[in-house]
């Protein structure tokens, strides 16, 4: 066994004066260049790493996160998703990144729409059908083509639109009602605020014959299935994307994050978007022209009681006729309903879809980004000197001495003359 060792009294005692001060100096020596370097160590190696979640030195909001959400920013405006080095030539921004509080994430109001109009995965959508109201969920701007999956049941109020949907969007099942049937609490349905307008507009037609009542029947006979397997039944019916219409009625509400590993190979979430979910108001829902919503469609039928449901009685396809003079109070002698009825459709059956860009026009963009931009941004005083320039486009075979310009747009049918083409 080897017991601990030190230094008796007595040897302490005869260890020479001028030793024992050199000893107690160089201590004192050690303990302050400790102190000192531990204090260095802390405050100016460890503190910057430390000043955030990231452990990432001179990563500030306004700084580097904001950086990394514009660039995020610009990314998810294109249908191109492919892997960009931040050391690239195209990740050059007209912007200073610094300390300045001042500066923010640029924020576009319409990625909500990119992000939301676009093809979404049925398994996003089942989750949010599953844990969302059903009252809220037909709110979801959808203009409906069939009740079933299939398509037993035609919804669309003028023929011309119900050719439509056999011609292109059989795929789409946002265009029918069982997928939000299936996936909805059947009291929510059945008792809820849209209960007895459905009942009128749907449901009595359905229940009369004995395969519509055992088919609406069916739909809550068991619980909902799990996720993957109703993804699978989708498809496996023909369904294969969800892509919902556009409206101003609301400005739709999105939040973006971004997930961020650092060399310790840990995560951390950024939100790089936030945007809530606001109405707007009836006097600027110009778009209801297109389409005026399900709600006000159901809420018709149950005051003149009427079935949505094509060929279900004489007297419900005789008012479809009518539709759109009983929807919007058309005047007799109108100047653009006409108009618009032959070259775009008859108002409230209008399909108002979000296009992607074309794969040329971010082609360019990119290749503008690449090559253009740096060689600009070479002498950053020059560039900044640049004059923004505006361009109102109006076609050539719009102009004409005699020719009266009312609108730009079909939704904003003001029936103001004008003799310019107006901005709209």
């Amino acid at each position: 066994m080897i017991a601990p060792f030190a230094p008796s009294i007595s040897e302490l005692q005869a260890i020479p004066q001028p030793y024992k001060t050199r000893l107690a100096l160089a201590g004192c020596v050690y303990v302050l260049l400790s102190t000192a370097l531990s204090l260095y160590f802390l405050l100016v190696v460890l503190q910057p790493n430390i000043a955030n979640d990231l452990w990432w030195a001179g990563f500030t909001t306004s700084g580097p996160q904001t950086f990394l959400a514009d660039i995020f920013h610009r990314r998810l405006q294109l249908a191109t998703s492919y892997a960009v080095p931040l050391t690239s030539p195209e990740v050059v921004l007209e912007k200073v990144y610094g300390d300045d509080a001042s500066t923010f994430i640029d924020m576009t109001m319409s990625l909500s729409r990119q992000v939301l109009l676009a093809n979404i995965s049925f398994d996003t959508v089942i989750r949010a059908i599953r844990h969302t109201s059903f009252d809220r969920n037909a709110r979801m701007f959808a203009q409906y083509c069939w009740v079933d999956m299939g398509r037993v049941y035609e919804l669309s109020t003028t023929a011309r639109r119900q050719a439509r949907c056999d011609r292109s969007m059989t795929h789409n099942g946002a265009v029918y009602w069982e997928p939000l049937l299936r996936n909805s609490v059947p009291q929510d349905v059945v008792n809820g605020s849209y209960g007895s307008s459905l009942a009128v507009s749907l449901f009595q037609h359905i229940q009369s014959s004995d395969a519509g009542a055992s088919w609406l029947e069916s739909l809550w006979a068991t619980h909902w299935l799990p996720i993957d397997d109703e993804v699978r039944l989708w498809y496996d019916v023909g369904l294969t994307y969800w892509q919902t219409q556009l409206t101003n009625y609301y400005e739709q509400g999105l939040q973006e994050t971004i997930q961020i590993e650092n060399a310790l190979g840990l995560h951390t979430r950024v939100t790089i978007h936030t945007t809530s979910q606001s109405y707007r108001g009836l006097a600027l829902w110009s778009l209801s022209v297109a389409y005026q919503g399900l709600w006000n469609d159901v809420f018709t039928c149950q005051a003149i009681h009427c079935s949505l449901i094509r060929g279900a009685t004489n007297a419900s396809d005789d008012i479809k006729l009518r539709w759109e003079v009983l929807s919007y109070a058309l005047q007799v002698d109108a100047i653009l309903g006409p108009f618009i009825d032959q070259h775009v459709g008859p108002m409230g059956s209008m399909d108002v879809v979000l296009a992607p860009k074309p794969t040329p026009l971010e082609a360019y963009f990119l290749t503008y980004q690449q090559r253009v931009v740096p060689m600009l941004l070479a002498s950053v005083s020059n560039y900044f000197t640049l004059a923004p320039v505006t361009v109102d486009v109006v076609p050539l075979h719009w102009r004409g001495a005699d020719i009266s310009y009312f609108t730009g747009n079909p939704m904003c049918n003001t029936l103001l003359r004008r003799v310019f083409g107006a901005t709209t």
